[in-house]
């Protein structure tokens, strides 16, 4: 494999000749995985233009063909592919240059592959990753934005709705509101073109634009496309479905946002039970049911309830992520939320100061988080929390 450029059924061929089952998915991925990682070390020895595309390309093919069943084993092969990531845009970017313009297919499926590959090692671990240095999300993000010039350019539909709804979420991670409605909207009009609304990318689509909607304080908009995601999720998988789940939780947050607490309580709720029933606590969907549903105690001064729920997602987000990680500054800054409305202004400001810290180092010093949680230690404020 690694003496030759045309790779870019390597996937497909690999599990052809070795004659796994399609339902031996973890074994077959693994195969696959492990194929594609020596094609890319050699790749980068050779700095062979056009095999180091089409390797991508090959690994986009390997995350259709077979979802990961071991977590733990693909995050350490994505941990493993960090070293070569700046050789690895370096060359692509080089090698669109170079593409022949008889070739222009290959130039886009190669620079959106690449890229879906570069944001998926990026964000492997929602929110944040392998990748969770404050620089990754802005090399993400511009090759991401170039990923769906290059698809867009070459009528690649489905594509260009999946890397808008992907940039949508990473303005709203960096605070650019606008940019992520923008995006959103996008997603959500390529999306339906190539898949009409009862498919999965389309919940996708939905949610993206709803939570972009939700940034900009947009709530009737937002409570509109959260609600039109949770027709389609129940639709395509039932009631008893992690993204059934998602959507009773989006819709939650939009009610608490709006002053609804007890409808927003109970759709907290409700995606909790879900989630427990179908993926269990160890998963990032209860962390967030159980920050929600804090959430709704501190505004109701229920401190004693707020304190257990808070706890209860930071240890899952701790356990999850690690403690240098956005997902448990805000844990942190909850924590310190609630400790504050229970009338306990030095545990709360302990709080708020390791939240703080998480969030310079992660984050930067002027995300919008970072200054949330500023305004949160200064005397007399009023304590905010976020997801």
């Amino acid at each position: 494999l690694a003496a030759t450029s045309n790779v870019n059924n390597v996937g497909l061929r690999v599990c052809v000749e070795l004659g796994l089952a399609q339902h031996d998915k973890a074994k077959k991925y693994l195969v696959l995985l492990e194929c594609i990682r020596e094609l890319v070390c050699s790749t980068v020895a050779v700095s062979d233009y056009e095999a180091l595309g089409t390797t991508w390309l090959a690994l986009m093919h390997a995350e259709v063909l077979a979802k990961p069943v071991d977590r733990a084993t693909h995050r350490a092969f994505l941990v493993a592919l960090v070293p070569h990531v700046d050789h690895l845009i370096k060359s692509l970017t080089a090698s669109t240059l170079k593409t022949e313009p008889s070739k222009p297919t290959v130039a886009a499926a190669t620079g959106a592959a690449a890229v879906a590959m570069l944001e998926h090692v990026a964000d492997e671990s929602q929110p944040g990753g392998v990748l969770h240095s404050p620089r990754a999300p802005a090399r993400a993000l511009a090759c991401l934005s170039a990923a769906v010039s290059l698809a867009a350019r070459q009528g690649m539909g489905a594509e260009v709705g999946r890397l808008h709804a992907r940039l949508a979420a990473m303005h709203t991670d960096r605070g650019e509101t606008l940019l992520a409605l923008r995006a959103a909207q996008q997603a959500l009009a390529a999306t339906r073109a190539s898949h009409g609304e009862m498919h999965e990318q389309t919940a996708t689509a939905l949610n993206s634009l709803g939570a972009a909607h939700l940034a900009c304080e947009e709530h009737a908009e937002a409570l509109e496309h959260f609600r039109s995601g949770l027709v389609v999720c129940r639709g395509l998988h039932g009631e008893a479905h992690p993204s059934t789940a998602r959507a009773y939780h989006n819709i939650g947050l939009v009610h608490i946002a709006m002053g609804r607490l007890s409808e927003g309580l109970e759709c907290a709720h409700r995606g909790l039970v879900i989630w427990l029933t179908t993926v269990g606590e160890q998963h990032a969907g209860p962390a967030e049911a159980y920050a929600a549903k804090a959430r709704v105690h501190v505004l109701t001064g229920e401190a004693p309830l707020a304190l257990n729920y808070m706890h209860r997602a930071l240890v899952i987000r701790q356990s999850l992520f690690g403690e240098m990680h956005g997902a448990t500054a805000a844990a942190y800054n909850n924590l310190g939320a609630a400790h504050h409305t229970a009338g306990d202004p030095v545990t709360g400001a302990a709080c708020f100061g390791k939240a703080l810290g998480i969030a310079r180092a992660m984050l930067g010093p002027e995300h919008p988080h970072t200054l949330l949680i500023e305004a949160n230690l200064a005397p007399r404020s009023t304590a905010h929390s976020w997801a």
